[in-house]
């Protein structure tokens, strides 16, 4: 029960992550091709707004992707702390009386609750499933970057032929596909 709750709480933060990072990568990248078709008809200049842009976008997705790794991270590690599991906690305490609840954790030896090493166990037996789940969301963000550098660059090379852009654009991409940026 208590496994259910918490992959159900994981998948939350899967989907609360996943939009945050729709939301952010939209912006940044209509926001970046528009300056790059306004670069290509008007003034040059915005070919480089474009670039700052794109990046600012990766920064914004790797805050993203990295906040909801922390709570994923927090939730595994502490499951105890979770709302059921002191609900669960409570209900045994109060089953006991205070006086007589302190005496024994002194006296009796310490076992741990049978429920919740099962439940540990099943945690620990889904924690690759999540961890697919979370690298799900780190290969959309990739597949974004690339889609948008490529949206960027592609126009410019094809009209203009600059090959500065080009440059500058890999090298960005280059940089946030490095595992521990993205």
């Amino acid at each position: 029960m208590l496994s259910e709750y918490i992959a159900r709480r994981v998948a939350e933060i899967h989907e609360k992550t996943y939009h945050r990072l729709v939301v952010a990568l939209a912006v940044t990248s209509m926001t970046s091709v528009m300056f790059s078709g306004i670069a290509l008809f008007f003034n040059p200049v915005y070919k480089y707004m474009a670039l700052a842009v794109l990046a600012l976008g990766i920064m914004f997705s790797k805050r993203i992707l990295r906040a909801g790794e922390r709570k994923i991270i927090k939730i595994l590690t502490h499951f105890d702390r979770e709302l059921l599991a002191q609900r669960y906690t409570a209900v045994l305490k109060d089953r006991y009386d205070p006086r007589d609840y302190v005496a024994r954790i002194f006296s009796e030896p310490h076992i741990e609750d049978p429920v919740i090493t099962g439940e540990r166990k099943r945690l620990r037996a889904a924690q690759p499933f999540f961890q697919q789940g979370y690298a799900l969301l780190r290969t959309r963000n990739r597949l974004v970057v690339l889609v948008t550098a490529s949206s960027i660059v592609l126009p410019h090379i094809l009209i203009s032929q600059d090959i500065e852009i080009m440059v500058i654009t890999l090298v960005i991409v280059i940089l946030s596909l490095e595992k521990r940026l993205i």
